[in-house]
């Protein structure tokens, strides 16, 4: 006797109560897609990290750039003459006419802002010498008034004489030597932005001496009657007086100003003789 067949259920998935069909692929789509975008955030941030390090070890190695000698000797120089104008500095001129190349120095000391005391020296290679000393103060009576006082030295050892006139020959040149001593004292005002006045006096003493080099001593071949003054050492008092009237600076300084800017008068020096002595014989002269 045959039994009747008895259908069997079939296992089906369970499905999640409120959940609709397809959010299972959807979450791993979605869990994928995070992974894409945090997997290169992670990387930025360590190639952010090994920058950041190289960098570090970079500048524990810097060192500032070192000027070249060119722009060290600018450099130098402006801190000398600009920046920092106590101290020693270059000084360049000329001693005396047929002195020769020179060689000079100064040293420069302020005191506050405008009041300094300054030294300068020059040197020759035919043993011309020379130095001066200033004392300044600048800006006086709000800026309107600046003082100054000089006392210097000068030895000019082989000056070049030929005689009088144009037609003299160079074969006649003979030597002498002079020293000069010198102070003085100036004062420069400006009581209105467009006038200046100067003033200035000073005491100057020469003294004349047998000159030196390959050349004769000018005693040996001139006499005073054809050297005009030989034999005399002369000092001298003068005074100076000017007055301007300017457009353009309105600072007061020791230097001139520009004459396109000013208008200046001055008065003729007045020249006093102190004394006139008798120059001292040369060797020859005093064993004859």
């Amino acid at each position: 006797m045959l039994l009747p067949r008895v259908p069997t259920l079939r296992s089906t998935p369970s499905r999640r109560r409120g959940l609709p069909p397809g959010t299972g692929r959807r979450g791993a789509l979605l869990a994928c897609l995070l992974t894409a975008i945090a997997a290169p955030a992670a990387g930025q941030s360590s190639r952010a990290d090994v920058i950041t390090q190289q960098e570090a070890a970079k500048a524990k190695k810097l060192t500032p750039p070192a000027p070249n000698k060119a722009e060290a000797l600018v450099a130098k120089i402006q801190d000398i003459m600009l920046e920092n104008p106590s101290g020693f500095y270059p000084y360049f001129g000329s001693v005396y006419s047929g002195g020769g190349f020179t060689l000079g120095a100064g040293y420069r000391q302020f005191r506050g802002d405008n009041t300094f005391f300054d030294i300068k020296g020059l040197y020759s290679f035919s043993n011309y010498k020379y130095i001066e000393t200033t004392a300044a103060t600048l800006g006086l009576a709000d800026g309107k008034v600046n003082v100054g006082a000089h006392l210097g030295w000068r030895d000019a050892t082989q000056v070049a004489y030929y005689g009088v006139g144009i037609d003299t020959p160079v074969a006649d040149r003979s030597n002498f030597r002079f020293k000069q001593g010198w102070v003085s004292g100036d004062i420069v005002a400006r009581p209105a932005w467009w006038t200046v006045f100067g003033a200035a006096v000073g005491y100057e003493d020469f003294s004349l001496e047998s000159g030196t080099g390959s050349s004769p001593s000018i005693e040996d071949i001139f006499t005073p009657a054809s050297a005009p003054g030989l034999g005399l050492s002369p000092k001298y008092l003068h005074s100076s007086f000017s007055a301007g009237r300017g457009i353009a600076s309105t600072s007061v300084t020791l230097a001139p100003s520009r004459p396109s800017a000013t208008r200046m008068v001055r008065a003729a020096p007045a020249v006093i003789p102190a004394t006139l002595l008798r120059w001292a014989p040369s060797a020859s002269e005093s064993t004859a």
